[in-house]
């Protein structure tokens, strides 16, 4: 997905190091309220705004601001997959909170191969909270939502299944 959007981008913007660069910086740049909000569920306001910041100033973002790479893109996606998935805990696995999971999980899929392992710890945590909490209902909803999410991310998991048995024969 990174490389389609550096596509787009090139064509808008142009190719200079600087804009590809700019497209790294905005990704990370939009993650941050989203880190906020993800604060401000899992705690408060206040200490939304300090994950925000803290976020914001961390060597390790700084970083990637600078790389054009799909490192940008991919915070981005799991910072969404974890706003969908402490929505859905706090509350209620509702269509809007299971919707802003999928929709962060299918832009994690297609743009990181490391998406499993995250995908895989959030189903994990929100089956065993959900089922320990007795929300049977939204269990379902929640396995529903991830069937989704899988039928959505198949034609990639095929084509990385094939780049990896195709190096395997070579």
């Amino acid at each position: 997905l990174y490389y389609t959007l550096v596509w787009i981008w090139e064509r808008l913007v142009g190719s200079s190091e600087f804009d590809l660069r700019l497209l790294s910086l905005l990704l990370l740049a939009a993650t941050i309220p989203i880190v906020y909000l993800l604060g401000c569920q899992l705690l408060s306001s206040t200490h939304g705004l300090l994950g925000a910041a803290l976020f914001a100033l961390s060597p390790t973002s700084l970083y990637y601001a600078h790389c054009a790479r799909s490192y940008a893109l991919y915070t981005l996606a799991a910072s969404v997959v974890l706003l969908g998935l402490s929505r859905t805990l706090c509350r209620a696995a509702s269509a809007t909170n299971l919707c802003i999971y999928v929709g962060g999980g299918a832009l994690c899929i297609y743009t990181h191969t490391s998406s499993v392992p995250l995908l895989g710890a959030c189903n994990l945590l929100a089956v065993v909270h959900l089922a320990v909490w007795r929300r049977w209902h939204e269990v379902r909803n929640w396995l529903i939502a991830n069937m989704v999410l899988a039928a959505g991310g198949a034609p990639e998991a095929i084509a990385m299944l094939m780049q990896v048995t195709a190096g395997y024969q070579a």
